[in-house]
């Protein structure tokens, strides 16, 4: 059976030897070589067949790889240029972590009697299912530190090719991320990729860049439309973690979203610290506090992959040196001279012997470079556990030295650190001034000045929220409309010769610092979040 791609078409089910629908007598034999056989998915953008393509003699032709057909259906300019891009990047792209697409392979269709041609590209079949499928599949159970090292080793590669030739994928997140049945990871949807121009660059700065948006995996800079090479590289990271925790990085147990910060370790105990520690770099705040490029990720990985697999081997060389089970007992020199006693052959043989001395217990040597302990119990359950894996900071001959401690954070690590107490500090002020006023409203209604402080009430919530997020021109008119209210109220205390009250003037003063705050923090905070790399 062939189907019919027309939109309008009411009957699109076609028998294999007809070269024209026979409903809406559209072309069935697409670009003369490709037969529409199954329709595998739909969308809001478009559809998904599956493609049987014909044998031919000239062109570049990959007939015997499966594939599919992506039809657009939507034909706003931009999803157009979003599909052709796509298209263009995939054509030039030659890696087995990436689907094939021929020169040829993008192509406009145009239904009979339609004015409008649809977009075609045909590429190749990816079997397997997406990493989000994959962990429904496991009921969340995390990867092990291993297959999350082969994973990590697969993917970087894949990035190594497409950042070579300068384009950035924009769009990394388990769901485009392949798992084909052999256990190669394939990177798809295109449709965001972006290469590093000069006019690419002249668009960041003027804001001109189409927004790319995966809640939990998207950068800071990229929702700022300033996304760069080093932004796949935070996505990456976040990725791994839902991959070595079995969450979503936006879940509560491990997101701090006023913070902004995703404490994810202690749901991955059984990761060591090297790997846990280059997960972090690659989702780093800032692009410039992120590795500068996929071969220094690289190069990480293989100092991980070749520790890892020492390791390994001396804990093989560790457990194969226990002493043998029954130790022969110290011979006397009279008995050394005497050969062993053989028993009678009259003795029929038994499978009870004698019962042996008393096996000695095996103590590992206190010098070993690794801990052979198993695993804790609140080790989520993996597919490989390495048997007390930690990665050793110096020769296996050497004695160890002392763990280090981790690095101290950088300047921008303590800045911004410090904006956020600051923007904390002034919407607890503000929603303090809220409450009271509220207050005050409440005990003085159904009179005149009880009647206005409604307004009070509106304001200070809306600037309150706007510094809770992070909104600079809030906290500056939440920092003036303060200080506006309090030199009103004294003014009318002195015209009504009431005086001033000095621990009014002290809580005013007080809020009035913590306001302040606020201005300072919003404005560290969004230029630090819009620094780029140096």
């Amino acid at each position: 059976m062939t189907l019919c791609i027309a939109p309008q078409c009411s009957k699109p089910e076609n028998p294999d030897n007809s070269v024209f629908c026979q409903t809406c007598g559209s072309e069935l034999l697409l670009e003369g070589r490709y037969r529409v056989t199954k329709l595998i998915g739909q969308g809001g953008f478009g559809k998904t067949y599956e493609v049987r393509e014909v044998v031919r003699a000239t062109g570049t032709s990959n007939s015997g790889i499966p594939k599919v057909l992506k039809v657009l259906t939507d034909q706003q300019p931009k999803a157009v240029e979003l599909f052709t891009r796509e298209a263009q990047v995939l054509s030039q792209l030659r890696h087995p972590g990436i689907p094939q697409v021929d020169t040829d392979g993008h192509f406009i269709f145009w239904p009979r009697d339609s004015q409008t041609a649809l977009h075609c590209l045909i590429m190749e079949k990816i079997e397997g299912l997406d990493l989000c499928g994959y962990m429904k599949q496991r009921q969340f159970r995390p990867i092990s530190e291993q297959l999350a090292l082969e994973w990590l080793m697969q993917i970087m590669t894949i990035l190594n090719e497409v950042h070579g030739q300068l384009f950035f994928h924009r769009d990394i997140k388990p769901s485009n991320i392949m798992l084909r049945p052999d256990g190669q990871l394939v990177l798809i949807d295109f449709g965001a990729v972006r290469a590093v121009t000069q006019t690419y660059m002249a668009k960041q700065g003027a804001q001109g860049i189409t927004g790319i948006h995966s809640m939990g995996f998207t950068p800071p800079e990229q929702m700022n439309g300033q996304a760069v090479m080093q932004s796949d590289f935070y996505a990456l990271g976040r990725t791994w973690v839902y991959l070595l925790t079995g969450k979503e990085p936006t879940d509560s147990s491990i997101y701090d979203p006023y913070n902004d910060q995703c404490q994810w370790r202690e749901s991955a105990t059984h990761i060591s610290p090297p790997l846990a520690n280059l997960v972090d770099d690659l989702m780093a705040r800032l692009p410039k506090d992120r590795p500068a490029n996929t071969q220094i990720i690289l190069q990480r990985l293989r100092t991980l992959d070749r520790e890892f697999e020492q390791s390994r081997q001396q804990t093989e060389v560790s457990q194969g040196s226990n002493p043998p089970p029954f130790p022969q007992s110290s011979a006397t020199p009279s008995s050394a001279a005497q050969p062993p006693p053989v028993p009678p052959s009259n003795v029929p043989p038994t499978d009870i012997q004698a019962p042996p001395e008393a096996l000695p217990i095996y103590t590992p040597p206190s010098t070993a470079p690794f801990s052979t302990s198993q695993p804790s119990a609140g080790v989520p359950p993996t597919d490989i556990q390495a048997p007390g894996y930690s990665t050793p900071s110096h020769p296996p001959n050497q004695p160890s030295q002392p763990q280090q401690s981790p690095p101290p954070l950088t300047s921008s690590a303590h800045e911004l650190e410090e904006a956020n107490r600051q923007i904390k500090t002034a919407w607890i002020a503000g929603t303090v001034t809220t409450v009271i006023t509220l207050l005050a409203m409440l005990v003085l209604s159904g009179s005149e000045e009880g009647g206005l402080l409604w307004i009070d009430v509106l304001l200070t919530a809306s600037f309150t929220f706007g510094i809770y997020k992070k909104i600079r021109a809030c906290a500056v008119l939440m920092l003036i409309y303060f200080i506006l209210s309090k030199l009103l109220q004294i003014i009318a205390a002195l015209e009504a010769d009431a005086g001033i009250n000095p621990i009014a003037i002290g809580f005013g003063g007080l809020f009035l610092y913590f306001y302040a705050q606020g201005v300072k923090g919003t404005y560290t905070y969004h230029r630090l979040s819009n620094q780029q790399q140096p």
